[in-house]
């Protein structure tokens, strides 16, 4: 599946954060592949090169500098921004694997079922 069918059936969700430490540039001048540290959740943080196209594909969300953009999506930033449905898929942010809602503490349904392991999806 693509990554808009991926998140179109709820089969694509944030799930946690990683840091950008550093880019692989290619001889032609174009990014190669990243260099990040991944949390790992709640392991000790270990580092990993992502390709570009996994990038593409998987990656949802992306904190930059502003000064690191280019002027065009600067200046995309002062148009409107669509506020999505509570229901969509990137509305929320890191979202539950269980249900695809955020929560800030354990899952609710999980938890009056007895089968929560008492960690946050968040």
């Amino acid at each position: 599946m693509s990554k808009a069918q991926r998140l179109a059936y709820r089969d694509g969700y944030a799930n946690h954060a990683m840091l950008f430490t550093g880019v692989d540039m290619t001889r032609n001048g174009t990014v190669g592949k990243f260099i990040v540290e991944s949390s790992n959740g709640g392991a000790a943080p270990s580092s990993h090169a992502m390709t570009t196209n996994w990038f593409r594909e998987h990656v949802l969300y992306a904190v930059v500098d502003r000064h690191l953009l280019s002027p065009n999506v600067v200046a995309s930033l002062s148009v409107k921004p669509v506020v999505l449905p509570e229901w969509d898929a990137m509305a929320k942010g890191a979202s539950c694997s269980h249900c695809m809602h955020a929560h800030d503490g354990p899952h609710p349904r999980l938890d009056e079922a007895g089968g929560n392991s008492g960690k946050t999806s968040r």
